[in-house]
């Protein structure tokens, strides 16, 4: 197809035509074509050699010798056949709208953005002497909890605690279905546990586990836990 695309191109067919005459044309099109460029050329790939002269004739690559001799061989004259340039504030606008500077992917860096937003999710965190203040909840009992796969918490670089506001009812209760999800999962890794309940699942319609959780399709994420707890997929 890219033999025959080149071979269309008017330029092409009337330097052919004036050099072979019309009864050659139509055959030199045919199965014939892919050959005798490659023979000209001595080229392996066709199709490569075939977009090249093409891009040549469109005027959206410079000429080399090698690729001049393409031309050439083929009837035309590969210093003269060229597209007009753009002018210069075509080449500046072009030049605008191509970033200069390639940004390098950084999996770290993104790794701390995605940690710091899970960090401030619905309404960020308590800490451990804010949990007792407010719920009666005390060192010794956030610890076991924790121990137990019994709440969802994070530990900043000090190592000290927190625990997400979003896993609490107002009474300072876990939500329904958080312990049962935890004990399935029997997890201490901690950003991987608070990304399970933040993130939408295909499973789930879209959905975030927490916002099932909120709903009251309590089973629903459990099982949809479970499932994925085997499969090692969460």
């Amino acid at each position: 197809m890219a033999t025959l695309k080149f071979l269309k191109q008017k330029p092409v067919r009337r330097r052919y035509i004036k050099k072979y005459g019309n009864s050659k044309w139509s055959s030199f099109v045919g199965k014939q074509s892919a050959a005798a460029v490659k023979a000209l050329t001595k080229k392996t790939t066709v199709h490569k050699l075939t977009a090249d002269l093409t891009d040549i004739i469109l005027g959206e690559e410079a000429f080399d010798l090698s690729k001049k001799n393409m031309l050439i061989e083929l009837g035309f004259d590969g210093e003269k056949f060229q597209v007009k340039p753009a002018d210069e504030s075509e080449r500046e606008a072009e030049k605008a709208s191509v970033p200069t500077v390639r940004r390098k992917f950084d999996p770290r860096g993104i790794g701390l953005q995605i940690v710091e937003k899970a960090k401030e999710a619905e309404g960020g965190a308590w800490s451990g002497n804010e949990l007792n203040e407010q719920f009666n909840l005390s060192p010794a009992t956030l610890h076991r909890r924790r121990k137990e796969h019994r709440i969802i918490f994070w530990r900043d670089a000090r190592h000290d605690f927190f625990y997400p506001k979003w896993q609490f009812t107002e009474s300072g209760a876990l939500r329904p279905g958080i312990e049962e999800i935890l004990n399935t999962f029997n997890s201490s890794d901690e950003w991987r546990i608070m990304r399970y309940f933040l993130s939408t699942r295909h499973q789930l319609g879209e959905k975030r586990p927490l916002d099932l959780l909120r709903a009251g399709r309590v089973e629903e994420v459990i099982a949809h836990a479970k499932a994925n707890a085997e499969e090692g997929s969460w």
